[in-house]
């Protein structure tokens, strides 16, 4: 997921939430490196972008911030304390069937499972909606 601030655009107030992150290198990216300088979002601030209940990949530093004057690789905890709606995301195995042959279903056994927060309109199975785009029950 790349969140990439150009020139004179402005990227905020997005959501992003009940996701499963495969990717073992950067789940997320926020690029401001052909920002104005005037639009680069705040030190210590996601612009008002939330990203809460995901499964991020293990292992890894899941946030990446290019800048201009460099790229810092962000822990899960870091980007929690630091960020205002950075919230209830994991670093877990999400335990889904075989992702290296596209089948992104979550297994029984997965924390996946019921972990989601519920969406308005949206039908979910069990006591909670599952994260990733599969209801396994």
């Amino acid at each position: 997921m790349q969140f990439i601030q150009q020139k004179d655009g402005t990227v905020a107030g997005n959501v992003i939430e009940n996701n499963i992150f495969c990717n073992q290198s950067n789940a997320i990216i926020a690029e401001f490196y052909h920002s104005k300088a005037s639009r680069s979002w705040p030190d210590g601030s996601f612009n008002g972008n939330i990203v809460r209940s995901n499964l991020l990949p293990t292992g890894t530093r899941p946030l990446t911030i290019v800048r201009k004057n460099g790229s810092v690789h962000v822990t899960l905890a870091e980007a929690e304390a630091t960020f205002d709606g950075w919230m209830g995301n994991l670093q877990v195995d999400p335990c889904l069937t075989d992702p290296v042959g596209a089948n992104f279903t979550p297994m029984p056994n997965s924390p996946a499972i019921d972990a989601g927060l519920r969406i308005l309109d949206v039908p979910y199975v069990g006591t909670a909606p599952d994260l990733g785009s599969h209801e396994v029950r």
